[in-house]
């Protein structure tokens, strides 16, 4: 058996398998991290910080309507606060309290000091292979997209600071954001938990994709529910924001498709590597259409995890891919 038809390289500390976990204690977790996310971002508001920071500016910028430019600027700002203070936090406590209720060790979760070096080298190698085909495809999609329709394409938050004027503190966020939080919280969660989990269940490859799938219909709940009343009144009409619903779950078709053959040759750890990659995808599909190129983005990152049962490994290559971003946000006219 090769390493690639095996959950995970990581080896067995004294705790449980994480493929051996009931569905509850995966979900669990998880579900504490959900409900922590929003309430940080509270606690955060509600600590005075951000209103202390920006005074007047923030107090007028609240008074405009909605659809204004300095309404979005200021409630982007307090987003960024939220995730920049925020994400660090949750990805010290995600693990801490996935052990601490699971039992599984860190090892097992692939917090290893074994070989370090060579999985961070291995990274760095990794980033440069992946950072032109997955910024290539996001491209590619904007573009087509573009043709049908410029309203298909949905800018993701961190880019809506781009041209924008921010202080060194904000920058700081930015970076702890999208270099920190981020690449911490997201491969504990996807590649340390779910893609071993899903890796060892028989058809845990269609199980994620069909997560994949709900997030996808929750995300476009709205649409779906207009398309529905309308079918209801027979009244129906195609409208080119439909596509916005239609477009994520044709996507799938894809990996779902992949999946089935894989997990129809034995091959169950690379389907569920594949679905948790296209699950990693579509959390982001409030930004269509990087959930495409974030699918592929994950697929890489699920691979050099398996690789080196490391997950400094995938960590660095998600934050040198966000650095990336960063650094193309940086060298943005300022407007």
């Amino acid at each position: 058996m090769s390493s690639l038809d095996h959950p995970t390289n990581s080896p067995k500390g004294n705790g449980p398998v994480i493929g051996q976990l009931s569905l509850r204690d995966i979900f669990l977790p998880i579900l504490v991290l959900m409900v922590l996310g929003p309430l940080v971002g509270v606690v955060i508001q509600l600590s005075g910080i951000t209103r202390k920071y920006y005074g007047e500016e923030l107090v007028q910028a609240e008074a405009k309507p909605p659809e204004s430019q300095e309404k979005k600027l200021s409630q982007a700002r307090l987003r960024l606060w939220n995730s920049g203070i925020g994400l660090p936090l949750l990805a010290l406590a995600f693990p801490l309290f996935f052990m601490a209720k699971t039992g599984v060790s860190a090892k097992e979760m692939g917090w290893k000091t074994t070989g370090l070096v060579k999985a961070l080298a291995t990274a760095v190698l990794v980033s440069l292979a992946l950072i032109p085909p997955v910024y290539g495809i996001q491209w590619l999609m904007i573009q087509w997209h573009s043709t049908l329709s410029s309203s298909l394409t949905v800018e993701h938050p961190l880019t809506f600071f781009a041209g924008q004027s921010l202080t060194g503190v904000e920058w700081g966020l930015l970076f702890l954001t999208a270099t920190v939080g981020a690449p911490f919280l997201e491969e504990q969660v996807f590649r340390g938990v779910l893609q071993p989990w899903f890796s060892a269940k028989p058809r845990g490859g269609s199980c994620a994709l069909a997560a994949a799938a709900f997030i996808c219909l929750v995300q476009s709940a709205d649409l779906w529910r207009l398309w529905g009343e309308e079918l209801f009144r027979g009244q129906f009409h195609w409208r080119l924001e439909y596509w916005k619903a239609v477009l994520p779950l044709g996507f799938l078709l894809v990996p779902a498709f992949v999946i089935f053959l894989l997990e129809k040759n034995g091959k169950r750890a690379m389907a569920g590597l594949i679905g948790t990659a296209a699950l990693f995808g579509m959390i982001h599909g409030f930004a269509w259409p990087s959930p495409i190129g974030l699918t592929v983005l994950g697929i890489g990152l699920g691979l050099i995890f398996q690789r080196t049962g490391n997950i400094f490994a995938p960590i660095c290559v998600h934050g040198i891919f966000n650095g990336f971003a960063l650094a193309a946000l940086a060298f943005q006219p300022v407007k």
